[in-house]
């Protein structure tokens, strides 16, 4: 964590000795660095104790003994202990981040010389509690003469996982902000791993992250469901204006749009036949699920000394059909972010009535597209799918079928997603031989 830097920090003023309180001090801006972005009103108030805590240490390891009744008041004396700042100024933003700070947070009552908080009638977002945060590492390490790093918002932790990458968005995406991340907990010596995406948390925008959760749901109780990476809900406190979505990966975990140009034609198709035979076998008399939204970005592929493996996630569009639940329809939703996606087929770009065969060939048209796009990067940039371009690769026969799908008119003309996968064995086949 980025605040590790204050165990057994020395004082400013004598550096021989360590700060009284680093331990306190620590533990209350690690908890706040943790609570940031997914309980920006606890990170406030853990920033102000942080700051109860730093200046209450300063003023007692000076040799004061008698404590002024406020923190302002102690900010003051503290003002005045030689050596203790290297300029004058360098105390302005522990006032800034106190006046910040207040804002959100109180003293409700004083408990045995303890203080207690609570939380104004405002909220802090996580915008707000990434700022202060980042001012109050800024702040400290330069009050103890440390080398502080450069922090961006976006590499603050999401409660216990750290970020280690972040990821930025592509145009066709639908969550929140400029970044998906992988983010790492530690867990003794053992390390787990998650794929983390963010989405508004408002009344009339939690459509995509609830359609995920929903499918998810059904996916537990599910046969066929081995090839779809699970979700879970990260969870947040109540007025986060965030939430997220985390998919468990592994450590080589990448997502194909991150590793395609490293891939061998055929170790492509057999990521995609992976993935399009997961989705045939979705399908049930009860329960069937057309994902509506596939893109590179969606595919999780992992791999392995004798090749990969090939998960698809990313259920935020999609279609459930069941047979014993009505359930709500988020088309205009999907029509809405799909409007210039080029692996949506055109006719799907737009409101309209479409039955279950219609989005299984949108599935199928959009893994054609990957097909193609995988190994001709200038598809995303031109919106041109030429499959002329894969002639090197694999066989007439084969290139002919994706043309037809990628240049259909009709859904009607493309395949069912089984015969699309048949179509992927037999060209695998062909280049085992």
């Amino acid at each position: 964590m980025f605040f590790d830097f204050l165990i057994e920090v020395k004082m400013p003023n004598n550096r021989s000795q360590v700060f009284g309180a680093w331990k306190e001090l620590h533990s209350m801006c690690i908890a706040a660095e943790m609570a940031t972005r997914i309980d920006p009103d606890t990170c406030l108030v853990n920033i102000r104790q942080a700051m109860e805590i730093l200046f209450t240490g300063l003023y007692l390891d000076a040799g004061n003994t008698e404590l002024p009744d406020t923190l302002s008041a102690t900010m003051r004396e503290c003002k005045r202990i030689p050596g203790l700042w290297v300029e004058r100024k360098d105390i302005n933003p522990f006032y800034e981040l106190k006046k910040e700070a207040n804002e959100i947070v109180h003293i409700s009552k004083e408990v045995s010389g303890v203080r207690k908080y609570e939380i104004t009638d405002r909220h802090a977002n996580v915008e707000m509690a990434c700022h202060l945060t980042i001012k109050l590492y800024d702040s400290l390490a330069k009050l103890f003469r440390v080398n502080s790093k450069m922090i961006e918002p976006t590499m603050l932790p999401f409660g216990e996982y750290e970020v280690i990458n972040k990821i930025e968005k592509r145009p066709y995406e639908s969550i929140e902000g400029d970044y998906k991340y992988i983010v790492r907990k530690k867990n003794d010596n053992i390390s787990t791993y998650a794929y983390i995406r963010p989405f508004l948390n408002t009344d009339d925008r939690t459509v995509f992250n609830d359609r995920d959760m929903e499918a998810q749901m059904f996916f537990k109780n599910m046969r066929g469901s081995n090839s779809i990476i699970k979700g879970d809900e990260l969870r947040t406190s109540r007025y986060c204006d965030l939430k997220y979505l985390k998919y468990e990966i592994q450590e080589n975990t990448r997502t194909l749009d991150e590793i395609a140009e490293k891939l061998k034609p055929y170790e492509l198709l057999d990521i995609i036949e992976q993935i399009t035979n997961g989705l045939s076998n979705l399908a049930s008399s009860k329960i069937s699920i057309h994902h509506r939204g596939i893109r590179p970005t969606c595919i999780f592929v992992t791999s392995f000394d004798d090749g990969y493996e090939a998960k698809i996630g990313c259920f935020e569009m999609a279609k459930i059909d069941y047979s014993e639940k009505n359930m709500e329809t988020v088309y205009s939703w999907v029509s809405q972010a799909a409007s210039k996606n080029i692996y949506t087929h055109p006719l799907l770009r737009s409101d309209g009535e479409y039955d279950g065969n219609d989005w299984e060939a949108g599935d199928v048209y959009s893994l054609a597209v990957i097909m193609v796009s995988s190994l001709d990067p200038t598809v995303e940039k031109t919106g041109i799918i030429d499959t002329s371009a894969l002639y090197d690769y694999y066989s007439d026969d084969f290139i002919d079928e994706l043309d037809r799908i990628t240049q259909a008119a009709s859904l009607k003309q493309i395949p069912s997603i089984r015969e699309f996968d048949e179509m992927l064995k037999k060209e695998l086949v062909n280049g085992e031989d």
